[in-house]
């Protein structure tokens, strides 16, 4: 199972210094302490604080980016939470499964879980970047949870997991990073496309399927590394490159 030390809560856009601090307060409940910010409102004003309520500390070490690629890049296993589905997304879990999920991964694994927007979540091209997606279940009358209440559940289901006795990790090695897998699956779509397999209109939806049998996996840097000399085969081969292309 992945240490909470090792897990990272990534909050894409929010607006709301209060919505910041009140997730730094939900955070800390549950022993986590690593937050991300991507663009993010002012998340050391003072309102901000008051709502943190004594987890000044999370704000003031909270890592801010400009992007969520960048802020994602050294994490291996990328989680976002969304309640819109997509038949060709990847696999989705409820928070229960989550804790699953994760327990074949080593200890040392560096996690991100990814919340969205308050109006509007991720979006299409920001869900592509995670490697699994995560919907807490609600009403149907009244689904919609404020940003902090969302972390709070997600962060009390691995706190509780984490207390079950440890099994033994499935994955030997570490799996390959954001920054490797972004890399091999941007990689594929312009080989895909030079050899006329993609379709030029609308290349993503197979791009999906493609992270979705990757996703199954767990593929490490190694792994990715294979299949990115595939495709450097490949293009060579089709004459559109030179082998020596690095």
């Amino acid at each position: 199972m992945i240490e909470r030390q090792k897990t990272s809560i990534v909050l894409v856009q929010p607006s709301l210094p209060a919505n910041i601090g009140a997730t730094a307060r939900a955070m800390k409940n549950m022993g986590f302490s690593l937050l991300r910010l991507v663009n993010p409102a002012d998340h050391l004003c003072l309102e901000a604080r008051r709502m943190s309520s004594g987890s000044d500390e999370i704000l003031e070490n909270a890592q801010v980016f400009p992007t969520l690629e960048e802020a994602l890049a050294d994490l291996h296993v990328t989680v976002g939470c969304t309640a819109r589905r997509g038949k060709e997304r990847i696999k989705f879990v409820d928070p229960d499964g989550l804790a699953r999920h994760l327990e074949p991964y080593r200890p040392d694994t560096r996690l991100g879980i990814v919340f969205g927007r308050e109006a509007r979540g991720l979006l299409n091209r920001e869900l592509d970047l995670c490697n699994l997606l995560i919907t807490i279940p609600t009403a149907l009358e009244h689904p919609s949870l404020n940003l902090a209440q969302a972390v709070l559940v997600l962060c009390y289901e691995l706190r509780k997991a984490g207390s079950r006795p440890p099994g033994s990790a499935k994955f030997k090695n570490p799996p390959a990073t954001s920054e490797e897998l972004e890399g091999l699956y941007q990689h594929a779509r312009e080989v895909l496309l030079r050899i006329g397999f993609l379709d030029v209109g609308n290349p993503d939806r197979i791009l999906r399927l493609l992270r979705r049998i990757f996703g199954r996996f767990g593929l490490d840097s190694r792994e990715v590394r294979i299949f990115r000399g595939i495709l450097h085969q490949i293009d060579w081969y089709a004459g559109i490159t030179d082998r020596s292309r690095p």
